[in-house]
């Protein structure tokens, strides 16, 4: 085998029962359970109407998320597929229109499939809250629309207000992250886009485990060396064994997953950070005090995860 890490991949199926890869980002399953409580534990209750490909990205996020719609007691209202045809986004736009214009919108949607439905969406000028995952956190998901003639005056038009997943956005990142940043400046002439930390961070853990594991020594056989490297990764199981990086501490779950932080961001001209955040939480900062938080509804389990609305 050979031991890959990827920055940007989050396919739920690249790291299952696949002991030589691993990830620094989140995969789908845990982005679309944590877009689910976002919208249930920081905006008012109402039904989701789900949009999604047909494609694995698409099918992975649709399927995760309404799993976790019906464990938090969201209602899924519809669930729409994108299947290619010219008229689609104008079909799906008139549904919406008919039958769900009280309801929020996720865009299970590479950013390329989403730009048409979008369009067709805000075209209508329907007043319902669009939200999307990690594909839509690009920047230049903005500049997809600056052909469109509604931008001419308002060149945030079909995209402020909307509400993404993001893995990385510089004015909630850490220290290392905001070196990282001033340095890849000085060098391009621009900031880095969200995988840039990640894929920094993913070589950062490469390479420790091969000077860790005396992966460059020829003596021993290559073999050998690939599988020391692939076992030293294995053990960096838990945020004390973890790494600290430029998008936080980076350590594997028996996946070869990294738990790592989801920031809500919106588009409001720029992509910046919602007021309303989820973070992960231990126990015992809110011991004596869960139940009557439960009850106010300012913490949600992802999984095994206390989140607290912040």
């Amino acid at each position: 085998g050979l031991v890959a890490i990827t920055a940007t991949s989050t396919a739920n199926a690249l790291t299952l029962d696949n002991p030589w890869y691993f990830r620094t980002i989140f995969n789908n399953a845990y982005q679309s359970a944590f877009l689910a409580d976002y919208l249930k534990t920081a905006l008012p209750a109402r039904p989701v109407v789900i949009i999604r490909s047909d494609g694995a990205y698409g099918r992975d996020l649709g399927a995760d998320f309404r799993a976790q719609a019906a464990r938090i007691g969201i209602k899924i209202a519809d669930e729409m597929v994108v299947d290619g045809a010219p008229d689609t986004p104008q079909r799906i736009a008139n549904q919406v229109a008919l039958a769900h214009d009280k309801a929020m919108i996720f865009l299970a949607l590479q950013r390329a499939e989403a730009v048409p439905i979008i369009k067709a969406l805000r075209d209508r000028q329907l007043p319902n809250l669009l939200a999307g995952p990690d594909s839509l956190s690009d920047p230049r998901l903005r500049e997809a629309f600056s052909a469109f003639s509604r931008t001419r005056d308002n060149p945030g038009f079909y995209t402020d207000n909307l509400l993404v997943a993001t893995p990385f956005l510089k004015e909630t990142a850490n220290q290392l992250a905001q070196n990282f940043v001033e340095e890849y400046q000085l060098r391009h002439g621009e900031e880095p886009i969200w995988s840039g930390p990640y894929a920094f961070d993913a070589a950062r853990l490469l390479i420790g485990a091969i000077v860790g594991t005396e992966g460059f020594n020829t003596d021993i056989p290559i073999k050998d060396r690939r599988t020391r490297i692939r076992d030293h990764l294995s053990r960096v199981d838990s945020p004390a064994r973890g790494v600290e990086g430029t998008t936080g501490i980076s350590y594997f779950d028996v996946s070869g997953n990294s738990q790592k932080p989801i920031t809500m961001g919106w588009f409001r001209g720029a992509l910046v950070s919602t007021m309303t955040q989820l973070r992960g939480i231990q126990p015992a900062e809110v011991r004596g005090k869960l139940d009557r938080l439960r009850d106010k509804g300012v913490v949600a389990n992802l999984g095994d995860q206390l989140m607290l609305k912040t």
